[in-house]
């Protein structure tokens, strides 16, 4: 699936002050004929490293989940700034996977997140 990294860690919680390094992942993409339009869940999250015996573990746990929704114009205008283009039909194929990371990180920069700014995220 789709995914980015924060490179630093962010704060995903401000009302304790929690900081940590970030997943964002979409774990779905579809497009919705009756409704002319893509969804999206989009799952955010902390990545821990676990140390056990000198073996390091990613852990990730879940902070938020939502589904968003694009028109077709937004996400075909989107793909060819990326210099690629869609057809409606598409599925989640190897293309598409790094199509929608690209966007994914694309739209990450230009619209921040966790309060953090364009260079700290990248690609999986």
């Amino acid at each position: 699936m789709a995914k980015i990294k924060s490179n630093i860690e962010l704060l995903y919680d401000s009302r304790d002050g929690k900081k940590g390094f970030l997943q964002v992942e979409i774990t779905e993409w579809k497009f919705e004929l009756a409704n002319n339009r893509y969804s999206a869940i989009v799952n955010d999250y902390l990545v821990t490293i676990e140390d056990v015996q000198g073996v390091q573990t990613e852990k990730f746990k879940n902070i938020n989940t939502k589904t968003n929704y694009y028109p077709i114009l937004e996400i075909d205008t989107l793909f060819h700034y990326l210099n690629n283009s869609i057809d409606i039909t598409e599925d989640f194929s190897g293309e598409l996977d790094n199509l929608i990371s690209e966007a994914l990180l694309f739209e990450t920069q230009a619209r921040p997140i966790y309060e953090s700014i364009d260079i700290n995220w990248e690609l999986c």
